[in-house]
Parts: C-alpha cells; structure tokens; sequence
C-alpha cells in the first residue's frame, strides 16, 4: 500500500475491515509521504516544512490508529530524489521533464485526488551541494521539521515544537 496524503490512506485504511475478515494477515503501508514543496492552485509551489511535518505526523496517526490491521510504516524517502524530475510526464509546470538530475525542480506528478506530488522534495532530510564546491562530489543533508517531528513520536521524546527549524547539516564526500 502507498499513500501520499491522508485522503488516499483513509480510504486504504476504511477498506481493511473487509479485507481482513477474509484475510487475517496484517497490512504494512510500504511506502507513505508527504512533499515539502506545497502545490497551491493557481499558484507556484512554495517550500513548506512544517506542512510537510503536519501531513507525516497525520498519516503515521492513521497508521497508528488502525493498529488491529496495520504493523506499521516506510516513510518515503529519506533524502530528496532530485533525479525524479526527468521521470513524469509533469506538464504543469515549467521545464518539466527536468533532464537535469544534479537540480531540483518543481516536476512531479497529479494523483487521482487532484493532489499533485514533487517526488524530488519527499526527503525527511533535504540534499544541496555546498556553495564551496563547484562539483558534485561533495553533497550535503539536513534535517526537515518532518525528521524531528517523526523522530520525537517514534522515540517519545516530545521533539522540538512546531514550526521550530531543526537545522542538522551534514556535508561529505559522495561515496559514488
């Protein structure tokens, strides 16, 4: 099961009790995320952490709430994927398919609920090259709110409060 906002996992979700009156197995939602760009129509997307904390922190509730039929959850992703932006047939937005995989661009795709996804900003963590270096063999990471949000419930630590900027940049060596 995959599911990218909450709509699309209630109604995985709402289906389990018939599903598993026939069948007993456990459901793992394999792959669940949310976007840190938020697509606004009629606008251009806008870079929106604490949205994208606010919708994992909904969905892993789902999860959570649903536990006589689920084992629980894979986020998606861990790092953004900048290279998925040559991947969809995006013609929402400018430039898109991006055939560039060392940028990051707004492409992603519309699912059937008219909620539109940019696969290349799912990470928990962000990527950036380092304005130092004018290759890309060195990359950096740094922790989202969504990290920290998931962080404080998975461990019940309580975590820093919304909207507080977790900034954990880690830069290295590629190891490609």
């Amino acid at each position: 099961c995959q599911a990218y906002d909450p709509d699309s996992m209630r109604g995985v979700l709402d289906a389990l009790p018939a599903v598993s009156a026939s069948n007993p197995k456990p459901l793992l939602v394999t792959e669940f995320g949310a976007s840190a760009k938020l697509e606004v129509p009629g606008q251009d997307p806008v870079y929106n952490e604490r949205h994208q904390a606010d919708v994992l922190e909904g969905l892993w509730g789902l999860i959570e709430d649903n536990d006589a039929v689920t084992v629980g959850g894979c986020i998606m992703e861990w790092v953004d994927e900048w290279w998925k932006g040559n991947n969809f047939p995006d013609f929402a937005h400018d430039n898109c398919p991006d055939p560039r995989p060392d940028i990051q661009s707004d492409c992603g795709v519309r699912l059937s609920n008219n909620t539109f996804i940019h696969e290349e900003w799912l990470g928990l963590n962000s990527q950036s090259l380092p304005a130092s270096t004018i290759s890309n063999t060195e990359y950096c990471i740094t922790a989202r709110q969504a990290y920290e949000r998931i962080r404080s419930i998975w461990t019940g630590t309580g975590g820093a409060p919304p909207g507080t900027r977790v900034v954990a940049t880690r830069c290295g060596k590629s190891p490609l």
